[in-house]
């Protein structure tokens, strides 16, 4: 076999397993359909697919023909009419010697529908597709291929165009606020001004950095482990009063900047610009301890 029918071979593989794979469920017209997709008639009005019908005329191959049955009439007859001048293949030996050749190493005899019994289904569906590809043979093989591989591309620059999109948005999106807690031990003659639930403005929070003599700030998420520690009681605060108080202060964003800072300059000089500081915890201390994890003025 010289090398133009080698290749002819490994083409034939190529599109027979690619459109294999798009038909192999089928039972009814995996001829016919197979002709469909090699000729690129697949979305063609019934009128336009011209090459299809011939082929298949030529086969006496219906659309919606069973597929044992296209097995049996392509099983025996393949030999004699890929011999003859093909109407879609160029006339020169130079394409249906190669041909004759492929068909040549198909070793045939006559069979029928009942012979086939229960010979596995899929063998049979890749016998009509690779009888297909034979059909149409190598220059419409050649062009499938091609087609191909075009769509591939194409599909590679839409996909290399959406990731570059996804990119340029994800640089371009804010990012997501991440909440924050600013936990502070202040006296109790200044958290008797405050009121929870109440927001607080960045000068007032400054402040109330500047009175604390213990601070903490960590992410929302972890003060709860921090206030098992203390013990809060739900005495009056009163502006006489000695008592040290504890206040949570929730801020809506800034969880990524200020968590674990242990300067209060760091801490009032960072806070965000366009977060909400809102007091959430307002609890007498009974002492001081639980507080080893805070920074100590």
């Amino acid at each position: 076999m010289n090398v133009l029918c080698q290749n002819g071979n490994i083409l034939v593989d190529e599109v027979a397993s690619d459109v294999f794979n798009q038909l192999k469920e089928q039972k009814k017209g995996v001829f016919y359909n197979s002709i469909l997709i090699i000729m690129g008639e697949e979305e063609f009005t019934q009128q336009e697919k011209t090459q299809t019908k011939i082929i298949c005329d030529l086969y006496g191959i219906k659309s919606n023909s069973y597929y044992k049955d296209e097995f049996v009439i392509i099983h025996n007859n393949l030999v004699k009419l890929m011999e003859k001048e093909h109407p879609l293949l160029n006339k020169s030996n130079f394409i249906l010697k190669p041909l004759r050749q492929i068909v040549n190493t198909i070793r045939i005899t006559e069979i029928t529908t009942e012979m086939l019994g229960e010979i596995d289904r899929m063998g049979l569906i890749k016998f009509i597709v690779v009888a297909a590809c034979l059909a149409v043979g190598i220059p419409y093989c050649l062009k499938y291929i091609e087609r191909q591989n075009k769509k591939e591309q194409q599909k590679s620059k839409k996909n290399q165009s959406l990731s570059f999109s996804s990119k340029r948005n994800q640089e371009f999106s804010p990012p997501v606020p991440v909440p924050a807690s600013l936990c502070l031990v202040i006296p109790s003659r200044i958290a008797s001004a405050l009121d929870t639930y109440h927001l607080l403005d960045t000068s007032r929070v400054e402040s109330l950095i500047d009175n604390a003599s213990y601070f903490l700030c960590t992410k929302k998420s972890n003060t709860e482990s921090y206030e098992q520690r203390l013990k809060l009681t739900d005495e009056e605060i009163s502006p006489n009063s000695q008592r040290e108080v504890y206040i949570r202060i929730d801020i809506s964003d800034g969880g990524r900047e200020l968590p674990e800072k242990k300067s209060r300059y760091y801490l009032k000089s960072n806070l965000p610009s366009n977060a909400q500081f809102e007091l959430k915890q307002l609890s007498c201390l009974k002492d001081l301890s639980g507080l080893d994890e805070f920074n100590r003025v």
